[in-house]
């Protein structure tokens, strides 16, 4: 089974890494569901995080290695800064 993660579900894992959104994530990484996200989820979780938790910033990037990003709709705007996000780069 697949998992796609949404930005609220990225930003409450790290969060709360000891939270039910984290041990979602954690099972994933041990092999009971595939995880997956996108870039535009993924930069919207890491910019709340940065605003609001930025001490929460490592854990992100920890439970991101075990998430799989997958495809784009390039015809939706990034919801990032477009010069500082590597989706809307590579896409552009």
């Amino acid at each position: 089974m697949r998992l796609f993660l949404d930005a609220n579900v990225l930003f409450t894992a790290a969060h709360n890494p000891n939270g039910k959104a984290a041990l979602v994530i954690s099972l994933g990484s041990e092999g009971f569901w595939q995880l997956a996200t996108n870039a535009y989820a993924r930069e919207e979780a890491r910019r709340n995080l940065e605003r609001k938790a930025p001490h929460q910033l490592v854990e992100f990037s920890r439970q991101m290695q075990s998430i799989r990003l997958v495809g784009d709709d390039t015809s939706v705007p990034c919801p990032c800064m477009q010069s500082r996000c590597v989706a809307h780069r590579r896409h552009s």
